[in-house]
């Protein structure tokens, strides 16, 4: 199985996180959208089952995607924005032009340090001058550690992750060149969505 292979987990990760979180990882994943202005050309980085395009506005949006059974299903959702959809690991992704917002739904938690770090440069490379990233994730300081770690242990064994545990993503990625314009926590701080600007 390829590192932070979801394929497995596809049929039913919806229904999972929602029996643990309730609507609170959809809302966390939308809790920005609004700041997507129409028109803008958009990079949705491990976006699963494609929720979030459906309540996405008239926008160009590039959906990546490393997991097969994922993309079936976000070609399914409705959505008024002009999608790509594009089946590869991030990391061998080659964009055609900067973008004007990357969105990271629950994407980043995925990796170890060194792959994190990348990510996040490459995420800073593809974006506009005046770009903007958005972050929702989990709260690896406020989750409550024993659900945290036994979805970690399973999505370990289930999509064979790479990262072990989660880190301090707002540190990492402040320390590539980003600055924090808002953020959000939800389900009693556990998760959080957070918008930053490319400095």
């Amino acid at each position: 199985m390829a590192v932070n292979d979801f394929d497995l987990v596809a049929p039913f990760y919806d229904l999972l996180g929602r029996i643990v979180f309730g609507k609170s990882l959809v809302r966390a994943q939308l809790a920005q959208i609004n700041e997507i202005t129409p028109g803008s050309s958009v990079l949705i980085l491990g976006g699963g089952t494609g929720e979030m395009l459906t309540h996405m506005g008239e926008s160009r949006i590039v959906f990546v995607e490393q997991s097969k059974n994922m993309i079936q299903r976000a070609e399914q959702r409705p959505t008024v924005a002009t999608v790509r959809f594009v089946n590869i690991d991030f990391l061998y992704f080659q964009a055609r032009s900067k973008f004007d917002y990357i969105v990271c739904p629950f994407f980043l938690d995925c990796f170890d340090t060194a792959s994190l770090t990348q990510v996040v440069r490459k995420c800073k490379s593809m974006l506009a001058s005046s770009g903007r990233l958005i972050v929702a994730d989990f709260e690896y300081q406020r989750v409550n550690s024993f659900i945290l770690n036994a979805m970690h242990a399973f999505f370990s064994l289930m999509a064979n992750l790479q990262s072990k545990k989660l880190k301090p993503l707002n540190e990492i990625v402040l320390s590539e060149g980003f600055e924090l314009v808002e953020e959000r926590f939800l389900h009693r701080n556990a998760l959080f969505s957070r918008l930053y600007r490319n400095l």
